[in-house]
Parts: structure tokens; C-alpha cells; sequence
């Protein structure tokens, strides 16, 4: 299949999934990253979608070695995040045209690159144990843009949480700009294209599980309200 379309690390909407591969220039630098997402137009409305997954890629402690975990995302609370963005959506709803590009920003605090990938080589099951991150969700538009003549929106922070899987080593770093092909359980967020107020966001599953079913937060259901983990 032809990939030329895809944006790295969006939803493609024609269901082949590819997330983005990040390889810092320098592991000592702070964790803190773009995520990029995907806009469609539907009718005279749009959707926004994105692909909270990322694929980390460091040196590793053996020399030639390199080590990678795929980090997933979900919000802390829906009700917190709603509470703290109620105004910029407002404002992105208010758009008389749909942005160009949407984006999730990421970012850890202090904390480095080489600290988060110790923190994930530690952590004997990754998948049960939550780091905090803080979220921003961005937009941006062609030519003169909202507020003030900006051409980006980008919301308040809020607090997100990030969990990891499948920490790998292998002999040779990636090519960062090429998408790394995602068939484990995953969450794709999407927001509703409805022209109507408050307009909702909401979150599907994709991907397989060896015993059991790729489900919001482990609860059984393959979509659900929020930006939530999809996991086994």
C-alpha cells in the first residue's frame, strides 16, 4: 500500500496506523516533544484525530546498543482537562475555516530523555506504573489565524499520564523520519465533527491482544468519552 499520504504518527483514516519514531539529538536535553495529529473536513465541519503513541530511540549502555519503548498517553481526568480548555475550544470552534495541522505537545518537566528511558529500563511491568506529563493540544491555520492574528492555537496545559511497552534493543538507530508500522493496542483520539456545542472528545481502540480484548482503560469497551489508554 502507497503511504506517501500519511502524516507521521496521525490516524490515517483509511486504517494503516504508523506512529512517529523520536531520536533526540542529545539524550541529556529535556523530554519535551510534538506529536503530530490530522485534520479532516466533514461536510462544513471538521474532525481533528491523533495517534498518542510515540516510539523513544536512545543509545544505549552497551556500546552500539540502542534501546526503544513505545509511550503511550491518556489524560489524567476528563472533567480537569475540559474544565482548563473550555475556552480554546471555544475559540477552535469559532474558526469559519478548519486549521491546517493539530498536534499534541508533550512535555515532562525536568525530567531528561536518558531519565525517562532509566525510569522505563527499571520498571519491571510497564504497563502499571503511570508517569506524569503535562498535555497541550495545538492547532494551526493558514495565513492570519485567531486570536491576536496568530496562526497557532495551542491550549492551556493539563495533566496527563504516559505508560510504555515493549522495550527493545537493537544495533542501529532509526531513521528518524521514517513512521514505524503499529499493530500492538493503541488509542486513537478523535474529536467530534458535530457543528453543535460542546462538541466531545473521545477515544477508539486498535490493535490485537494475545487473550484478551484492546479496550479503554481495560474495561471492556473499544471506544469510550475522554482521551484514555487502550490497553490489554
Amino acid at each position: 500500500m502507497a503511504c506517501g499520504h500519511l502524516k507521521v504518527g496521525a490516524p490515517d483514516w483509511r486504517s494503516l496506523h504508523h506512529i512517529s519514531q523520536l531520536v533526540p539529538d542529545d539524550p541529556r536535553d529535556q523530554a519535551q516533544f510534538r506529536l503530530p495529529g490530522d485534520v479532516k473536513t466533514v461536510g462544513e465541519t471538521f474532525v481533528v484525530g491523533i495517534i498518542p503513541v510515540v516510539r523513544l530511540v536512545l543509545p544505549g549502555h552497551c556500546k552500539g546498543e540502542w534501546v526503544a519503548a513505545n509511550l503511550h498517553f491518556a489524560e489524567h481526568s476528563a472533567d480537569l482537562r475540559a474544565a482548563l480548555v473550555e475556552e480554546w475550544e471555544q475559540e477552535l470552534d469559532s474558526s469559519k475555516k478548519p486549521p491546517e495541522s493539530f498536534h499534541l505537545d508533550i512535555d515532562f518537566g525536568e525530567v531528561t530523555f536518558d531519565d525517562l528511558m532509566e525510569l522505563l529500563e527499571s520498571e519491571g511491568n510497564l504497563g502499571d506504573f503511570p508517569v506524569s506529563a503535562m498535555l497541550r493540544l495545538a492547532v494551526s491555520f493558514s495565513g492570519k489565524g485567531k486570536k491576536n492574528g496568530a496562526s497557532e492555537l495551542v491550549s492551556p496545559c493539563f495533566r496527563g499520564e504516559m505508560l510504555a511497552t515493549h522495550i527493545d534493543y537493537i544495533p542501529s538507530p532509526p531513521d528518524p523520519g521514517h513512521p514505524w508500522p503499529y499493530f500492538e493496542c493503541h488509542s486513537h483520539w478523535f474529536r467530534e465533527p458535530l457543528k453543535k456545542k460542546d462538541r466531545r472528545w473521545f477515544t477508539k481502540c486498535f490493535g490485537s491482544c494475545p487473550k484478551t480484548r484492546c479496550a479503554c482503560n481495560k474495561k471492556g469497551h473499544g471506544h469510550c468519552w475522554g482521551l484514555h489508554f487502550c490497553w490489554c
